[in-house]
């Protein structure tokens, strides 16, 4: 992990000494299902920075997915024999991750025309929460093996495919990417997976600067 962050901070620091011909900002927006759990969907916003030299971009992107929450049902007991054996015992997961990554994108075609297609791979951390609550009587029940609240940072990789439309001297962009999960595993037995997500992000390409 501290190799990793120290060599994209080298990459960040020596970025402005490469001979890139533009430079563009990226918002994005877009939605996320986790591959991992279907029933997992986030809405995920984020902004790149695009360093371009011909037919190769340099990516440097930061993107949030926002908590989504999966609601569901454990069962809880007791020992007090005044009451029922079991009872149900309310639960709610909230999902959520952070992603600091770096990244290349490769134009295979449209090179001459204002439609063009990329494929795209990216590399980097990503911070991912799962956060467990329950709601059930606590004073008298108790829950056999209860989730619990999952953080995870680790390394991921991605890649996909985009298309991006030219605008003037902007960019308009749709991208389809798949990514794994972050490095690591969940230490405690857990009734769900880290998140695997596929993303659609639709984005605006806003050219800043042209040596």
């Amino acid at each position: 992990m501290k190799r990793t962050l120290s060599l994209l901070v080298v990459i960040v620091v020596l970025l402005p000494k490469l001979s890139f011909s533009q430079l563009y900002i990226e918002p994005f927006a877009g939605y996320q299902k986790n591959l991992n759990s279907p029933k997992n969907n986030l809405l995920n916003t984020g902004v790149q920075l695009a360093f371009k030299l011909k037919n190769y971009e340099f990516l440097f992107q930061i993107q949030k997915s926002w908590p989504q929450s999966i609601n569901g049902v454990d069962s809880s007991y007791t020992t007090n024999t005044s009451l029922p054996i079991s009872a149900p015992a309310y639960k709610t997961i909230n999902t959520s991750a952070f992603t600091f990554a770096i990244g290349n994108r490769f134009k295979i075609a449209g090179r001459k025309t204002k439609n063009s297609y990329f494929i795209k791979f990216y590399t980097g951390i990503m911070s991912q929460n799962n956060a467990v609550k329950y709601d059930y009587d606590k004073a008298n029940y108790i829950i056999l093996n209860p989730d619990k609240t999952i953080n995870v940072t680790g390394i991921f990789v991605s890649g996909g495919f985009e298309y991006m439309r030219q605008i003037k001297n902007n960019r308009l962009f749709v991208e389809l990417n798949f990514s794994s999960p972050p490095s690591g595993n969940i230490k405690y037995p857990s009734s769900f997976n880290l998140m695997a997500p596929i993303t659609l992000n639709v984005g605006y390409s806003i050219k800043i600067s042209k040596k």
